[in-house]
């Protein structure tokens, strides 16, 4: 054969919803890092349930300045998903496109 290289296919890479790969959120236990920053951001919304950001919003203004410094976006994204798929936030698009994510709010009662 010639003396080019091929790529092996470890098999389908999960795909989520929104069309991002998930191979790495199943392959390994979430960090210490994301289980806080899971935390952080659960603790923001039930303290906040009037609160909506961008993802660059949430980076600045729900995790504490220690870990945001320190925090991925991807890492962020993978705790937002997680909390919508809990029912706690939900994803919100502006007629820029941008996405708003923020706390849900239950209906008014009556």
């Amino acid at each position: 054969m010639g003396g080019g290289t091929t790529a092996a296919i470890a098999g389908p890479v999960p795909i989520s919803r929104d069309g991002r790969c998930e191979r790495a959120h199943l392959s390994s236990p979430p960090s210490a890092r994301s289980q806080r920053i899971l935390a952080e951001l659960t603790r923001y919304v039930l303290a906040h349930p009037r609160g909506a950001d961008t993802l660059d919003g949430v980076l600045s203004w729900w995790l504490p300045a220690n870990l945001a410094q320190i925090a991925l976006p991807a890492e962020v994204e993978a705790a937002i998903q997680e909390l919508i798929a809990r029912g706690l936030i939900e994803r919100r698009w502006l007629p820029s496109g941008q996405v708003l994510y923020a706390a849900v709010t239950a209906p008014p009662a009556g």
